[in-house]
């Protein structure tokens, strides 16, 4: 089976996280997330269900791991900021914030520890965000081509 989305009388909208689409006709609209709207784009009639749901998988987990360390990330710069500010409170010394927060940050083993949890955080989720980007490229490159490797005659 080889599903094909209707094209006729919507308006789409690419946001950052989905997909708007709103159907003239019927006065719906419909906000895909980003694998429920890279299988809505891929229902061309030539794409089988199969690959469909393999390249959705991957995505999907890809997804998850990226909400995990999203997750991750905010606990721990939550910890960190509020730790800090804490301390900062708790002393008097003079400088800026910015100058007081690194002070206390090289001085604390586990604000130390901390930090580097968040930055190896950050690094993870660009990471995934990378891979979550090149999965699409990679999926929009080997639909054309099977596309047009499909219109090619065969001898």
């Amino acid at each position: 089976m080889k599903p094909r989305a209707r094209k006729d009388d919507l308006l789409i909208q690419d946001l950052p996280e989905e997909t708007l689409v709103y159907d003239v006709v019927r006065h719906r609209a419909h906000c895909l997330n980003r694998t429920a709207a890279l299988v809505w784009r891929h229902c061309d009639g030539k794409t089988s269900v199969e690959k469909l749901a393999r390249v959705s998988y991957y995505i999907t987990k890809a997804s998850r791991e990226m909400a995990g360390l999203a997750a991750k990330l905010s606990l721990a710069r939550d910890a960190m900021e509020h730790a800090v500010s804490r301390l900062i409170a708790l002393r008097d010394d003079k400088g800026t914030i910015a100058a007081k927060t690194a002070l206390l940050i090289s001085k604390d083993k586990r604000l130390r520890n901390t930090k580097i949890e968040v930055m190896e955080a950050e690094a993870a989720k660009r990471a995934l965000e990378h891979t979550l980007e090149a999965l699409d490229v990679n999926w929009r490159t080997v639909s054309r081509a099977l596309s047009v490797r499909m219109r090619e005659p065969t001898e």
